[in-house]
């Protein structure tokens, strides 16, 4: 791969409109490392980096590859690239900015943790802190979990637009064998922790530390927090209308499309082992570039 920072060696920087967009959000992600701001808007920036490249992917991102499809030959006018030359670039820019993101939040939690708010791992807890999360665990998140193991009776789920999932690379009698645990959205996603700061655990990170409760018949090989980002451009004049269908029923149904159209984008909390990477590509139909951390 070039080593190269397309974001400033690539010629068609000024007249490609994806690449440009990019580069818009990467100055929203500069402001979150902006010493002068305070922290918590420095924070909000990053939230609203974040949420632009969701959108960006799911609408603009998808649109390409519908075109890479449909019109593979289709050229762009502006830079003269065919929609696959344009994922290219898209794909190799965002994974750079990917990483600005990841030091950028990293640097604003340790601001934070000087302001007196924590946003912990488990393995920083001390034993009380570990005893009240193992209780609530018990009490209040295992009862509204749903483990899956894979098998030819029950087949790989779909995954909801960025929605939380652990995928787990399982082990019985020697065989591999795969589970995927949907962390529920009808609880809270912080679990608040007693004492003077304020210090609190994400409930995916409690879920993923307590996991091989769920399938105690088995060897835990490894676990990885994912979540997928799907394509989503789809208009209601993709499906034309007439007088004599209702505008209401219409509209669910291309909602209803829109959830399951193709993944773009797979996130994880960690680098993936060759297993499992290989096994989520094949059920999602995702290239390893497509995969970020």
């Amino acid at each position: 791969m070039n080593t190269k920072n397309p974001l400033k060696e690539n010629n068609i920087f000024k007249q490609n409109r994806e690449v440009s967009w990019l580069r818009f959000n990467e100055r929203i992600l500069e402001e979150a490392d902006d010493m002068t701001i305070p922290i918590l808007e420095r924070l909000k920036f990053v939230s609203i980096y974040a949420t632009n490249l969701d959108e960006f992917f799911m609408v603009r991102v998808g649109s390409l590859f519908d075109k890479s499809i449909y019109t593979p030959n289709a050229i762009d006018n502006k830079s003269g690239m065919d929609p696959k030359e344009q994922l290219d670039i898209i794909y190799e820019i965002s994974r750079l900015l990917n990483d600005k993101y990841n030091n950028s939040y990293k640097n604003i939690e340790i601001a934070l943790r000087t302001n007196g708010i924590y946003s912990l791992d488990y393995n920083e807890l001390d034993n009380d802190e570990q005893k009240y999360v193992r209780t609530y665990f018990e009490e209040a998140i295992y009862p509204v979990l749903s483990p899956q193991i894979i098998d030819p009776h029950h087949p790989f789920p779909h995954l909801k637009n960025k929605s939380l999932y652990i995928a787990c690379l399982l082990s019985h009698k020697d065989k591999k064998i795969y589970g995927i645990v949907p962390v529920p959205e009808n609880i809270p996603e912080y679990v608040f922790l007693p004492g003077k700061y304020f210090r609190y655990i994400h409930v995916e990170k409690i879920i993923f530390e307590f996991i091989d409760d769920l399938f105690r018949t088995y060897q835990m090989t490894e676990k990885a927090c994912i979540s997928v980002t799907r394509n989503a451009d789809i208009t209601p004049e993709d499906d034309p209308l007439s007088e004599n269908i209702d505008f209401r029923h219409q509209m669910k149904k291309l909602l209803h499309l829109r959830k399951r159209l193709a993944v773009v984008r797979l996130e994880t909390n960690q680098k993936l082992g060759r297993d499992l990477s290989k096994y989520l590509c094949k059920q999602l139909d995702i290239d390893n570039y497509q995969i970020y951390l």
